[in-house]
């Protein structure tokens, strides 16, 4: 028995009204939606945290704008701005000397305009390879007010992740792998997981060159592997000559201490494997752990069922990030920040829409409005949490 084909979003009137037929107008349109639900819960429950003090990693960030990279008297031991690339604080301190400013004062202005960047090039991405607007611009909207989508209005790299990231996927998804690698090279000076970046370039080459397969392309690919994986190396590089120039390592990142503590994985002394289990039950005054563990779950789930339906780069990228956060945080104790870890697996939301279109038209717009309501509440949950300095990882 044949299944009945999938009718895509259709175009309504309260799609219109909303814009989100509209290729650049509606990213626009729900990027400014997200800043305001962000700005209206800050207004509404801590003012302060625009003119006080910053919170959180926020402070790390700023503290490099302002003096650059410390390592306080010299002992790794101590807490130390090392582990946080330069990418974000470089832009804080360009802003800063332009308004003459504090880099304090214009990080949320700042960060509001790389969000509004953002949402409009995530749309460029995913037209790369679909042409329905409505569904695109959905996806973005599941993905804007996802509860760890509050990093990318706050004094975070992600915020400045977030754009470089869906630049690179736009122009790798069009085959400009040089354009690419450059965006990837500033994807690892502003984040260090951006491994996972460099990664799916280096494999969106290689399937290239599968699919092309005469002979002579194969030398102009391997050609463009190099170069590319050279230029993308250029940020990851000079991220370690900062912290070569100061303590003449050039691991010096790696051995900072940042205030968590690792667990004992499946080591000689004793075997400790973290579970789901143990993030719903052992860290009942974070309860937000459990719904990073749940949309932790999730990501394999829905990006395999979905694979069809997005580009295999998608699927590579999400199941890279996945990984490199189960080796790298899923160890620390408590599950170190799996929220901000996984708000930028943007293939996600996307596996979401599509899923939910291949339900019966009235059954997907139900779920849809569903999904949303309860991503909006939890997304004012947890900006309430992230402002009071309560834990939201």
């Amino acid at each position: 028995m044949e299944s009945e084909p999938i009718m895509p979003f259709a175009v309504t009137p309260w799609v219109r009204r909303l814009g989100l037929d509209r290729p650049v107008y509606g990213p626009i349109v729900i990027a400014l939606f997200a800043l305001a639900l962000f700005s209206v819960t800050v207004a509404l429950i801590r003012p302060g945290y625009w003119t006080q003090v910053p919170v959180w990693d926020e402070g790390y960030y700023l503290r490099i704008a302002r003096r650059g990279y410390v390592l306080p008297d010299g002992d790794y031991a101590l807490y130390t701005n090392l582990p946080f690339s330069p990418g974000w604080p470089m832009v804080l301190r360009f802003a800063a000397w332009v308004t003459g400013l504090d880099p304090f004062y214009v990080r949320s202005v700042v960060s509001g305009l790389l969000f509004l960047l953002a949402c409009p090039v995530l749309g460029w991405t995913l037209r790369a390879f679909s042409s329905n607007h409505v569904r695109n611009n959905l996806a973005i909207l599941c993905f804007a007010v996802w509860p760890g989508s509050l990093y990318f209005c706050t004094a975070y790299a992600e915020t400045l992740y977030l754009p470089l990231l869906a630049a690179c996927f736009g122009f790798i998804l069009r085959r400009r792998f040089l354009i690419a690698a450059w965006f990837a090279a500033a994807c690892w000076f502003t984040r260090t997981p951006a491994v996972v970046v460099v990664g799916a370039l280096a494999a969106a080459i290689v399937l290239d060159a599968v699919a092309a397969r005469p002979s002579g392309s194969w030398l102009r690919s391997l050609g463009t592997l190099v170069l590319a994986m050279a230029i993308s190396s250029i940020g990851m590089l000079g991220y370690m000559a900062f912290g070569y120039e100061l303590t003449g390592d050039w691991f010096a990142f790696y051995q900072s201490y940042v205030a968590w503590d690792r667990c004992e994985v499946m080591t000689w002394r004793g075997l400790s494997l973290r579970t789901l289990a143990d993030a719903i039950s052992l860290f009942k005054d974070r309860p937000t752990v459990r719904l990073s563990a749940a949309w932790f779950c999730v990501v394999p789930v829905l990006v395999c069922l979905q694979r069809r339906r997005m580009p295999l780069m998608f699927s590579v990228f999400a199941a890279g990030a996945w990984t490199f956060f189960f080796v790298r945080d899923w160890p620390r104790l408590p599950f170190h920040d799996m929220l901000r870890w996984l708000a930028v697996v943007f293939p996600l939301p996307y596996a979401v829409v599509t899923f939910l279109e291949e339900r019966r038209p009235r059954l997907r717009y139900v779920l849809l409005a569903c999904w949303l309501l309860v991503s909006m509440a939890l997304y004012v949950w947890c900006v309430n949490r992230y402002v009071t300095e309560r834990w939201v990882s």
